[in-house]
């Protein structure tokens, strides 16, 4: 969550964002204490924790380790396991042309909000340049006909005519009673849960979180066509899954709302490169770990990690840490547990093709969706929603096209586009959108991009063994870049509380109560 792609998709407050994360506690409250820092754990040598997986959730994992480190001088040794060559994960980029002096664009996780302050808070600390797209124009594609336009400076009247003041009014309302419980995963008074039903209990979505979005919004109210038309086309750019096969959570993520969208200039990866380099961390890159093997030694639970080096025939044994956070998709990893009783329910991810192309068109074609046989749409954002071919009419061949701002090419404008479907789709496919002889530069991805969110009501744990921590219990519930980052740092302020009893900020009896300004500035976490 991770092909948030498009900016330009603004009316009646609804935005593509990354919804930050919901959190919960009752804690007892004192004095302003980090607790004892000579804890018997400081004085049996080196903590060895090894993160496995370096997009946002396994960077910010070992980036709050290092924190804990930097606060309380723990004795960690923490070394980072990457299967692929770069930092960042699903976080990843490509340049136009393979040309480094042209502005990469995301092939990954595109966008976040001011509300991710995790985020926010790493971009500003670390001096990176934040931008925010320019809107294009947007069109709603049932596979047959235009059924919405929102081009010029779209407002929320052209909305209220097609679905209904009160509509809007409900799903608004729906989002911000999620978004009120943002900031408690910012303050003291959130702390770590230790299983994602805890977390969906305490935040009362239950509910929301085992129907689909369609079934939710039925339920609020909603008119079924503002939800099965505008609301599934926001879902199927964000998720890849439409309103009555999403969860909920899964919708009301993909409305979380805000006026202000940013991405990191040269690439959002750079806030986890950060992350990364800050921690301290040993980084073992191209490296795939095959097989965790659980022994005790003197009564105390240890792993013993086996690696393969891309390229290379051979196993290598890593040697024994006393924990490990697994920060990547199980289902995906191809990691061997051995002597586990680790239970890893299957999470199934849904499989986006990414088609990049410039061309010198600066809109698709009208001819394309048999608008006009001359002339382009005179929109750069199409959205798609099935609800005509629910209804017995076609079914949109890809879930959406965005424009991604422009390059000069041999003395000429060419338009980057970046489109999402399930298929691959050909060049033959793209001269008949943007017209024969526009095409220049073309690039496909197929990533197993985000797991498909259906109702439930059950997840993966927390804490799989003894010892091991899993980021990703938190992908079925919500899967956004933030959410990762919340849930690395959930995985760091367990294991900081076994092996010290002191967690990443405070033990359990001794939080302060942050005053109203400090919890507009501070970030649990980053602060204490």
């Amino acid at each position: 969550m991770y092909l948030r792609s498009f900016s330009s998709i603004t009316a009646a407050g609804l935005f593509l964002s990354f919804i930050t994360s919901f959190g919960f506690a009752a804690p007892t409250h004192g004095n302003n204490s980090h607790g004892n820092k000579g804890h018997p754990r400081d004085g049996d040598g080196p903590l060895k924790v090894a993160v496995i997986g370096a997009g946002a959730g396994g960077s910010s994992a070992a980036f709050f380790l290092g924190k804990a480190k930097e606060r309380f001088g723990r004795n960690i040794k923490i070394d980072v396991f990457e299967r692929n060559s770069y930092i960042g994960g699903r976080s990843t980029i490509v340049h136009p042309y393979n040309d480094p002096s042209i502005e990469p664009r995301e092939l990954g996780a595109s966008i976040f909000v001011q509300g991710n302050k995790n985020l926010v808070r790493a971009a500003s600390e670390f001096g990176l340049t934040l931008y925010s797209g320019e809107g294009t124009g947007m069109g709603l594609w049932d596979g047959s006909n235009f059924i919405v336009k929102l081009v010029g400076e779209p407002t929320d009247t052209d909305l209220v005519a097609k679905y209904g003041l009160d509509s809007l009014v409900k799903v608004d309302n729906a989002v911000a009673s999620f978004s009120a419980q943002v900031d408690r995963c910012y303050r003291p008074d959130l702390f770590s849960w230790k299983k994602v039903e805890n977390l969906s209990t305490a935040m009362g979505v239950n509910y929301a979180v085992s129907k689909t979005g369609a079934k939710w919004f039925d339920s609020l109210g909603v008119n079924p066509a503002y939800s099965r038309e505008f609301i599934e086309g926001v879902t199927r750019v964000n998720y890849g899954q439409n309103i009555d096969q999403i969860h909920g959570i899964g919708a009301a993520t993909s409305l979380a709302g805000t006026s202000a969208l940013y991405s990191v200039t040269g690439g959002n990866r750079k806030i986890f490169q950060e992350y990364v380099a800050r921690s301290g961390a040993k980084v073992h890159l191209d490296t795939r770990v095959v097989a965790l093997v659980k022994t005790k030694i003197n009564g105390k639970t240890k792993w013993r990690l086996t690696t393969k080096s891309n390229g290379s025939p051979k196993d290598i044994d890593c040697g024994l840490y006393d924990y490990v956070i697994l920060a990547a998709p199980k289902g995906l990893s191809g990691i061997q547990f051995i002597n586990s009783n680790a239970n890893f329910p299957p999470v199934h991810y849904v499989k986006i093709h990414v088609t990049f192309v410039s061309t010198t068109s600066p809109f698709p074609k009208r001819s394309f969706f048999k608008q006009g046989s001359s002339g382009d749409i005179g929109f750069g954002t199409v959205l798609t929603t099935t609800d005509g071919f629910r209804k017995g009419g076609s079914l949109p061949d890809f879930n959406s096209i965005g424009q991604y701002g422009t390059v000069q090419r041999n003395g000429r404008t060419e338009y980057i586009y970046k489109t999402f479907s399930l298929e691959r789709r050909s060049d033959a496919w793209l001269e008949k959108l943007y017209g024969k002889g526009t095409l220049g530069w073309i690039y496909r991805k197929e990533w197993d991009a985000y797991p498909y969110l259906v109702p439930t009501t059950t997840y993966p744990p927390v804490k799989p063994d003894d010892g091991l921590f899993y980021v990703n219990s938190l992908e079925p519930w919500t899967s956004t870049m933030e959410t990762e980052t919340i849930s690395g740092r959930n995985a760091v302020d367990l294991l900081l509380k076994e092996a010290y009893n002191v967690g990443l900020c405070y033990g359990n009896n001794n939080v302060p109560e942050w005053s109203e300004s400090e919890t507009e500035t501070k970030v649990y976490g980053w602060d204490c």
